[in-house]
């Protein structure tokens, strides 16, 4: 007899129905829940006996479970410390379902578990690829945090913002190193790459899966759990949550990555799954530790303005904490929308009893006519909190119009016998950019033109063929437009299977910086700014 593994998250793809109680997983401090799971099974062996194994639900110090199966089942503990039941019964002809049903009560406001035996989760794995790219980029976005809380904070909130959401990849089981050269993926795809930079600095990290509901459905769901303070704190990069994240999250699973949340079953038989059950029975708010203050915008904005926002948190807690904050910004009409220039979530380190800001930049539309006046609503939405404020838009108001482009990223590859630069730049301006990108690389110089709408990005290469005889190839990256000229010095090692620019972001944005080996260079950003309607010289 052959056991099969497959995975859950290849498995359980149908969406879940929620319960008719309604659910904003934002608002769910605590959840009182009953998940309906089964398994369909035909077979066409008659001999020999048929197993299925599957993972209970356990109870921790966020969740507390009780379940009962249609089926007599026994129970046994994997090395990652998973409760795992084996369903056994004589070989059959035809269909058999197993039936299973978790009454949940959830809440993640509670002590988190006191971690032992953490040292394995602190080495790459299959799915979590610790390359030098990855732990550069992981030692830039962490500098100057006070405590491996506001470390593994940072870097969830990086993860959270550089990879999109593609649902595409469902079921690709995609690695960490993967994931960090495409900046795409699903949740475990988030996942394995928090992982890795979380390990990276020496953070132990192990994988979750359970459920969450979405907003819109229940599903199968991946996030992340790390030793902090000798705990295991959670930190969900998929929906920039850290700490106590809502109590739609259920666990059933643990391990080093994805490939160790696997169930098994018999060799010929042929298994389905329909989307799990899930009746809310129950829901309460959070208790908020912290206070957010005024969402501060400008009273009025002229046609095309470009404006700075900003909150301010208060912690009411003795406590460390991350905060979840959202900005919400007008999008319809299309001629009216307002773009956020940059990222519009930030996931906030609060330390103890402290008060910090996040802030945000938003480009006005063009299309103001004369003779109107508009109202536009922006909402900052946390954890059962928000806060609004109204600004008020007219065509012959004064504004700040900035066309400029930021690099948000910048990366090599080696491919064959070629070199590949990529840069990854965004309209961080308020109105629609053209703009000139010019490559060095020692000496060859190339050049592409892009026209790049407001709060947009595009991703530009330039291909050279892969210098000989050389270890480290030094090069500098322009571009040009109206409003300002950037200039971004990089060097690039040749040293590894996956040469990496070296390089140093803008104005302490905190953006990505990339070095070979071990090694990470810095090299001076230049910026030059021209007087463009509204904004001083730099």
């Amino acid at each position: 007899m052959r056991l099969l593994l497959f995975a859950l998250f290849a498995s359980l793809f149908l969406s879940a129905l929620a319960a008719a109680i309604e659910l904003k997983p934002k608002y769910a401090g605590s959840t009182s829940l009953t998940l309906g799971l089964e398994w369909d099974l035909d077979s066409a062996d008659s001999g020999g006996m048929h197993h299925l194994t599957v993972f209970a639900f356990p109870s921790t110090s966020f969740q507390y479970t009780d379940y009962n199966a249609s089926d007599a089942y026994t129970a046994a503990a994997d090395e990652w410390g998973n409760k795992r039941l084996t369903f056994e019964w004589p070989a059959f002809q035809g269909r058999k379902v197993i039936v299973m049903d978790v009454d949940a009560a959830v809440d993640y406001a509670g002590s988190a578990e006191v971690a032992a035996n953490y040292e394995r989760y602190l080495d790459a794995s299959d799915l979590v690829i610790i390359s030098p790219e990855i732990s550069a980029q992981a030692a830039a976005t962490v500098e100057g945090s006070a405590t491996e809380f506001e470390k593994a904070v940072r870097l969830a909130e990086w993860v959270h913002n550089a990879v999109v959401y593609d649902s595409s990849l469902w079921g690709r089981r995609l690695d960490s190193e993967q994931v960090f050269n495409d900046r795409r993926g699903v949740c475990s795809e988030y996942a394995h790459l928090l992982l890795a930079m979380l390990r990276s600095q020496g953070i132990p990290a192990r994988f979750v899966a359970g459920f969450v509901y979405s907003g819109e459905s229940w599903g199968p769901h991946a996030w992340v759990e790390a030793v902090v303070g000798g705990k295991w704190v959670p930190f969900d990069p998929t929906f920039n949550e850290a700490g106590v994240l809502d109590a739609t999250h259920v666990k059933f699973a643990q391990g080093r990555d994805q490939g160790d949340v696997t169930e098994e079953i018999t060799e010929g038989l042929a298994i389905s799954k329909p989307a799990v059950q899930v009746t809310v029975n129950e829901v309460g708010a959070f208790s908020l530790p912290f206070k957010l203050g005024a969402l501060e915008a400008p009273q009025s904005v002229g046609a095309g303005s470009l404006e700075a926002m900003s909150l301010s948190v208060e912690s009411k807690s003795d406590a460390e904490q991350a905060v979840s904050l959202s900005l919400n910004a007008p999008s319809r009409p299309t001629e009216l929308a307002v773009a956020i220039a940059g990222d519009d979530d930030r996931l906030l380190y609060l330390p103890p009893r402290g008060k910090r800001s996040a802030e945000w930049s938003v480009a006005f539309p063009v299309a103001l006519q004369e003779g109107f006046i508009y109202n536009f609503s922006f909402t900052v939405n946390s954890m059962g909190a928000n806060a609004s404020v109204e600004v008020q838009g007219r065509k012959d108001a004064a504004a700040n119009v900035v066309e400029s482009v930021s690099i948000k990223s910048l990366a090599s590859r080696l491919e064959g016998n070629a070199l590949t630069i990529t840069a990854d730049l965004e309209n961080s301006g308020s109105t629609q950019a053209g703009a000139l990108v010019s490559c060095t690389l020692d000496g060859d110089e190339k050049q592409s033109s892009v026209q790049i709408g407001v709060g947009g990005r595009r991703a530009v290469q330039f291909v050279y063929p892969l210098p000989k005889n050389k270890a480290i190839v030094y090069g500098e990256l322009s571009v040009v437009t109206q409003g300002q000229t950037v200039k971004q010095p990089f060097q690039v090692s040749l040293n590894s299977p996956s040469a990496a620019a070296s390089a140093q972001p803008a104005g302490g944005d905190n953006l990505p910086a990339f070095a070979a080996i071990a090694v990470l260079v810095v090299i001076a950003i230049a910026v030059i700014a021209k007087r463009f309607r509204g904004y001083e010289e730099v």
